[in-house]
């Protein structure tokens, strides 16, 4: 699908350019947030400025593979690359519940606030372009929303 251009650090204050290759997603026992993904399935990190003041990379997920209920403290934008699935979205600051069908080309914006759930019901791999601003927990206008699913999340993830 295309080739990187150099070596893509996770963490680059720096421009950078990148030409998506499903083999660079991580998948194995050292894939980000294991806890949050089955085998098989895993994600690219490309850019995270060191101020964190965005997070931004690929996901993929296998055929019947889903990614647990995730909560997001800050925003995030996808694009679908290839396959199909279906996205939960919960909105703990409206009470609002969305279920929606996913695939190649869609765009979706989720507010801080909202618990995502991710499957892929194709028979292909899912694989989508993220983009979370702000990235760091430092930011904290989700505070009074959170429940203690919710802290667990951010306490997995200290440091992202």
């Amino acid at each position: 699908m295309g080739s990187v251009s150099w070596e893509v650090s996770s963490s680059s204050d720096k421009f950078l350019k990148y030409s998506f290759r499903p083999e660079d997603i991580e998948v194995g026992a050292k894939r980000i947030h294991p806890e949050n993904r089955p085998e098989g399935s895993g994600m690219k990190r490309i850019a995270t400025p060191s101020d964190k003041s965005l997070r931004a990379g690929f996901n993929k997920l296998g055929p019947g593979q889903k990614i647990r209920p995730w909560f997001f403290w800050y925003k995030e934008i996808w694009f679908v690359i290839a396959g199909t699935g279906t996205v939960k979205v919960y909105d703990k600051r409206t009470g609002e519940k969305k279920n929606t069908e996913i695939k190649a080309r869609d765009f979706l914006y989720f507010p801080e606030g909202v618990r995502v759930e991710t499957t892929n019901t194709g028979n292909e791999d899912l694989y989508f372009l993220y983009c979370a601003v702000p990235a760091s927990n430092l930011y904290a206008s989700w505070l009074p929303l959170m429940e203690e699913e919710d802290m667990e999340d951010v306490r997995r993830r200290k440091g992202d």
